[in-house]
């Protein structure tokens, strides 16, 4: 698929490779499947014309919502197997200036500053990114709280289709002026939330209440006749 070709272009390791691979022919597989089942007739009612798409999508609605749900678990499917394997992590002391390469994503350290806010003080390392989506600004930071002996991690993170860049501060020299990030990829992390939402949205295909719609060609009940009056009824005798 484009998705493994495109990330055996960026250097990912085989086994991410073919587990995209097998998640996206799954994907195309049902994609199919809805199409075919679209684009085919659907058993006709009495007294039935020609249906279009809508109205085949209706008369399926159950086969084509739960065909929908395969669609997102594959989605899933291949967002957890590329994270679980093609996960990549380092951690680097960086200079102003410096730079650590993961993956096809180069990060530069340029400068630490600091910024008093009420509760706490936060120490910010500004730095840049450059990789397949261009050029990109990074502030992770280190918050320390008046009550608290530990400093809290603030990463900086930037989404693309492709994955999720994770910019971690873990520590800083004030007096060197460096300062030690972890830099983290996580490919497909995004196709997990929309996997679960298209697989939602076929739960709600499938479930969703049939319209009762009259059956074509088929004339009303004749009322039924009164009685015919009998003579005399009533009279005087």
């Amino acid at each position: 698929t484009a998705a493994a070709v495109a990330i055996a272009g960026l250097g990912g390791p085989p086994e991410l490779v073919a587990g995209v691979a097998a998640a996206g022919f799954a994907l195309a597989q049902t994609l199919w499947s809805i199409a075919n089942r679209l684009q085919s007739p659907a058993p006709a009612g009495p007294g039935s014309g020609p249906v279009g798409a809508r109205e085949r999508l209706a008369r399926q609605r159950r086969s084509v919502g739960g065909l929908v749900v395969h669609a997102g678990v594959a989605l899933m499917a291949l967002a957890i197997v590329a994270t679980g394997v093609g996960r990549r992590e380092l951690v680097a002391t960086l200079a102003p200036g410096d730079s650590a390469v993961l993956g096809s994503y180069r990060v530069t350290f340029t400068a630490l500053r600091e910024a008093t806010r009420p509760d706490r003080t936060v120490v910010i390392a500004e730095a840049s990114a450059t990789g397949p989506g261009g050029s990109l600004a990074l502030d992770p930071s280190l918050s320390a709280f008046a009550t608290s002996t530990q400093a809290i991690a603030t990463p900086s993170i930037s989404s693309s289709i492709l994955g999720d860049l994770y910019v971690t501060l873990m520590d800083v020299d004030r007096s060197a002026g460096t300062a030690t990030l972890r830099i983290g990829l996580h490919p497909f992390m995004s196709w997990l939330w929309f996997g679960g939402g298209i697989a939602a949205l076929g739960g709600v295909v499938a479930a969703w209440p049939a319209r009762r719609r009259p059956i074509r060609g088929r004339a009303p009940l004749a009322a039924a006749a009164a009685p015919p009056a009998i003579a005399g009824l009533g009279a005087d005798e």
